[in-house]
């Protein structure tokens, strides 16, 4: 009887997680306008570019003095 109980619980607060993420996700999407959102990914793929760029560089042997 215990182990149920305990499995209704756990049942019931990933419920209320999952529903508080749907919200929040809706929420940013409510928010935010295409031209936000194209501008946030060209700023992920600037940065993961750069970030290729230098481990690319520091590999190689060519290290800048940034690094």
């Amino acid at each position: 009887m215990f182990k149920s109980l305990l499995i209704n619980k756990q049942d019931i607060k990933q419920n209320t997680i999952m529903q508080y993420l749907d919200q929040k996700k809706s929420d940013f999407k409510s928010f935010t306008t295409p031209s936000i959102q194209k501008k946030a990914t060209f700023r992920i793929n600037y940065l993961l570019l750069s970030t290729n760029r230098r481990q690319g560089a520091t590999a190689t042997g060519w290290s800048s003095a940034v690094d």
